[in-house]
């Protein structure tokens, strides 16, 4: 694309430079904090969060990848603003993996739905995939390596439940079933 802009300076040459620059500094930066996890050096930086507004920068981020993908990504946000106390570069790390992870084994025209829940002073975040997770997959899903998509994977769920445990102070935890599909939480 760089060698494409010598010879045409278009808007959207540009804007597909800038796309590409941002996906190799994510996973850039994806690739250093967990190595900065796995030896407990990574730097949480709490403060106080509006929940809609990090939903909103994923699933702007997200839909048309989605799309792309010929899946739809559905949203959900809180009926009411709700701040939180926690990272959110860390918590957008942790739902984007999440989210990534439901669109790579969901196969074409399904729906992924993000559904953030309060109850009393607790948050909860899922993303469901109407997908199965066999139990022999199951049984290993958070381990380091572990995928069905091929080599070089299968660091996704595993940071998910490193971050979001170790760091964020959580729980991350899985369901998959038939009747309800496949869903990733954080609370």
């Amino acid at each position: 694309f760089i060698d494409l802009m010598k010879n045409d300076k278009s808007p959207e040459v540009y804007e597909e430079i800038k796309k590409l620059s941002g996906m190799i500094v994510d996973q850039v930066t994806s690739q250093r904090d967990l190595i900065y996890a796995e030896d407990g050096t990574l730097t949480c930086e709490p403060g106080k969060i509006d929940v809609n507004d990090i939903l909103n920068g994923l699933y702007i981020a997200q839909k048309r990848i989605a799309i792309s993908k010929n899946k739809v990504l559905d949203g959900e946000f809180l009926k009411e603003p709700v701040a939180v106390e926690t990272d959110p570069r860390l918590l957008s790390r942790v739902l984007l993996n999440m989210i990534k992870n439901a669109m790579e084994v969901s196969e074409s025209d399904y729906t992924i739905v993000v559904r953030p829940k309060i109850e009393g002073d607790m948050l909860e975040i899922s993303v469901n995939n109407p997908g199965v997770i066999s139990a022999e997959v199951a049984a290993s899903i958070f381990h380091f390596g572990n995928t069905t998509k091929g080599a070089g994977r299968g660091i996704g769920t595993y940071s998910m439940k490193l971050i979001g445990e170790n760091y964020l102070h959580g729980n991350v935890w899985f369901t998959s079933n038939e009747k309800d599909g496949t869903t990733f939480y954080i609370g």
